[in-house]
């Protein structure tokens, strides 16, 4: 049997965001290469989205935000192979001499375990989202009538801070158990409720009591230990995803039939998908499993960290607990670590002590229309990908202001955008793409009806383009990597991006301009709208080594490679 490659992405629902197109841009490149592709995504993703010859396995029924709880457990029949007493033995190991044949004919024909390791579901998959209270939502009310407007914008104030250095499931669980408590201990005082003498087990009520269910008898004191370091940390409730993925992934391996040979992508990581998989590697063993790599690729730092000298953020205490612990459970070899750019791996390497590699970025290049010459005409200024209020969107409305008179009246540009909305985190994109709707279309011209769109109308998007405007956020960017820059780029677009990240390091000399803030931000524009044929040269110039480095072959290849070398081995790409 081929070896596998399994892209792993539990948060690939639909077709919307990177998810898909890098696993299909993965999966495209597997399958060339000769290798298994296996494709695991979230339990809820349609399979009618992907091709026949890519074997599918909606598994996983935790997503990497965590935003809504986990869904039910699909029903895998009566049948389950167990991970843990499957041997994993190929030809090429009796002819080596580590195996017997009869080691063999027992991994062919011998499956064993009618009962899955763990529970099918967790008490909480089925359970619906929790409702606001009334009295919240009367207090809400009392404090917008009755507090002093000056009160009303501290407290205003004070809650966004909270937010933005407070992990979200911090904040969840510390006001469910406060508002839990306080409720018990009313219905108790009013005589409502028995209080729960010693010696009698209360109900499930926190997360030690979930975890405690969903750990397997063998696991039992790291379990208690790892729910132990993140109840210290307000992260209690994490341990349960975790350990969901774990079952999850557990069951991948046995399906698939995942061995020592075999590769497995985390392409979009979470420091508690690393615990869920030490967890299964100390029972499988680790020359029964296969090669685990993590790619991260968010931020987690502000601003550049000193080692030794970790910021406080709160991405960075949602990570740090689950990274300490792996240190502490005994680093695995079958473990390797990336991110996608140099300056994202060092922050990553300071945080969890262990070092990352830097990989590729996979796009499908054949999709997107060789370089010629532009028709005459004005040219297209296109921002493109997810109207997102963090990646600038609501700048586009007062940059076509600016532009109106001296440079879109006059007939030199025009706007294609991709209105592809996620309307629940992103107000002010709402408002601004309202504001774009009152533009004729010769103006702006507005793509995808706020649903994201098929590969194809998305590279057509990127071809079109004269010039691609990243008006994103200069400290949410600073080291992490654009999908959309690298495609920019190998169509031979000149782009203005964000000054001081990775994305303005990628620019070939002469081949873009960056920005401060939104009046260098339009001042860029117009250079580069000015001097197109001079920043289409430079860009064009440096196209062939951009293409040479970020495919996803060559991504493939860099984790195939890293079979034969230590844990500790780094893949450098630009």
């Amino acid at each position: 049997m081929k070896p596998a490659f399994v892209i792993l992405h539990n948060g690939l629902k639909d077709q919307c965001g990177h998810y898909f197109e890098t696993s299909m841009a993965l999966a495209e490149a597997a399958h060339d290469r000769g290798l298994r592709a296996i494709l695991a995504p979230h339990v809820s993703c349609p399979i009618g989205l992907f091709p026949d010859w890519l074997e599918v396995y909606p598994l996983f029924c935790t997503d990497h935000w965590m935003g809504e709880p986990p869904a039910p457990s699909p029903d895998l029949g009566r049948l389950r192979i167990d991970p843990y007493e499957r041997l994993y033995i190929h030809a090429c190991d009796v002819r080596e001499g580590r195996a017997q044949i009869k080691d063999l004919l027992h991994d062919r024909f011998h499956l064993s375990g009618f009962v899955n390791p763990l529970p099918p579901s967790g008490p909480t998959p089925n359970a619906p989202p929790p409702r606001r209270s009334r009295l919240a939502w009367l207090a809400n009310r009392l404090a917008y009538y009755l507090m002093p407007p000056a009160a009303a914008r501290v407290a205003r104030a004070v809650r966004q801070v909270i937010q933005d250095w407070t992990p979200p499931v911090m904040r969840r669980e510390g006001c469910a158990r406060l508002i839990q408590g306080a409720a018990r201990h009313w219905r108790v005082w009013r005589g409502l409720e028995e209080r729960h003498p010693p010696w009698r087990p209360a109900p499930f009520q926190d997360s030690t009591h979930i975890a405690q269910a969903l750990a397997h008898p063998l696991e039992g004191p790291l379990v208690a230990r790892a729910q132990e370091c993140l109840t210290a940390c307000n992260l209690g409730w994490e341990l349960i995803h975790s350990l969901l993925f774990k079952r999850d992934l557990e069951r991948l391996i046995a399906v698939a039939g995942l061995g020592p040979r075999d590769h497995v992508l985390l392409g979009t990581a979470h420091g508690r998908e690393v615990l869920a998989t030490a967890l299964v590697l100390r029972r499988v063993g680790e020359h029964r499993a296969p090669l685990f790599h993590f790619e991260f690729r968010h931020a987690v730092f502000p601003s550049p960290p000193r080692a030794g000298d970790v910021p406080l953020s709160a991405q960075a205490r949602c990570h740090k607990p689950f990274f300490d612990l792996y240190r502490e459970f005994g680093p695995s070899p079958r473990m390797r670590f990336y991110t996608d750019t140099q300056q994202l791996s060092y922050d990553y390497g300071v945080l969890a002590g262990v070092p990352f590699g830097v990989l590729p970025l996979p796009f499908r290049t054949r999709l997107m229309a060789a370089p010629a010459s532009r028709p005459a005409g004005p040219l297209v200024l296109a921002y493109i990908g997810e109207a997102r209020d963090e990646k600038g969107f609501p700048w586009l409305p007062m940059l076509i202001d600016w532009l109106m008179d001296s440079h879109i009246r006059t007939g030199k540009v025009r706007f294609l955008v991709q209105d592809t909305l996620v309307p629940g985190s992103n107000p002010r994109s709402c408002a601004a793409l309202e504001m774009l709707r009152c533009y004729p279309p010769e103006v702006v011209q507005l793509v995808g009806d706020e649903k994201p769109l098929t590969a194809e109308d998305y590279y057509g998007l990127v071809s079109a383009a004269d010039v691609v405007l990243l008006p994103y956020d200069k400290v949410r960017y600073r080291a992490c990597s654009s999908g959309t820059l690298a495609e920019a780029l190998a169509a031979g677009h000149p782009v203005v991006v964000p000054e001081g990240t990775w994305m303005a390091a990628q620019v070939p000399e002469g081949g873009g301009e960056t920005f401060q803030d939104f009046l260098s931000f339009v001042a860029a524009v117009q250079r580069v709208v000015d001097n197109f044929p001079r920043y289409r040269a430079a860009v064009e110039a440096g196209r062939a080594a951009w293409l040479a480095r970020h495919t996803p072959r060559a991504l493939i290849e860099t984790l195939l490679a890293a079979e034969g070398s230590g844990p500790g081995a780094k893949s450098i790409a630009a």
